[in-house]
């Protein structure tokens, strides 16, 4: 009978302790470029809309991406979208957005970068191509490009705005992207 309470009350601990989550993994990186000497608007006087594709290199699920963006105003809406995969461009649907008012990143754009979870609810898989999307309908936010040229060659950086509704590549010194990293929890938590 002690032994069968041992057990019991062993158990019962056991069953109680709180399994830690992994921490989750930095998978796509491209840094921002901290010499850069301007910002790429997001939302602002003519609404534009700025994208990331990327590809991904671990099997989980997406539970941030981390951005060098500043806000002056509204809410930045941040979604993860597929990607077209005959154009390259990013797609129509959305498989996960979320909306941060401007406060949640500093006023200013700079190199440091400030995290927008998506709660692993996002499942990817090595060589899937995702794309990054942030608007800001209702006022004001920035983000610092990559280093000039095609930075990040996994992926693009594309723009529409008011005048251009449809995507368009990001191009300021040729093919462009902007600053990103990616996590993703492991199926295993490694």
């Amino acid at each position: 009978m002690k032994n069968t309470a041992r057990r019991v009350a062993i158990f019962v601990a056991l069953a109680a302790t709180p399994v830690q989550a992994a921490a989750p993994v930095l998978d796509q990186i491209n840094p921002g470029d901290p010499a850069s000497t301007f910002t790429l608007a997001i939302g602002g006087p003519s609404s534009q809309t700025i994208a990331q594709t990327l590809t991904v290199g671990i099997e989980g699920r997406l539970t941030e991406i981390r951005v060098p963006v500043g806000c002056e105003s509204g809410r930045l809406i941040a979604e993860i979208r597929d990607v077209n995969a005959s154009t390259g461009l990013p797609g129509a649907t959305i498989i996960a957005s979320r909306a941060y008012r401007a406060a949640h990143f500093p006023e200013l754009v700079g190199a440091d970068l400030t995290a927008i979870s998506f709660g692993g609810r996002v499942r990817v898989t090595p060589g899937q191509q995702i794309a990054i999307v942030l608007a800001n309908p209702t006022g004001s936010c920035g983000i610092l490009p990559g280093v000039p040229g095609d930075s990040y060659v996994n992926g693009a950086g594309w723009t529409t705005d008011d005048v251009n509704p449809d995507w368009v590549p990001l191009s300021l010194s040729g093919p462009d992207d902007f600053g990103f990293e990616s996590y993703v929890r492991t199926p295993g938590g490694a």
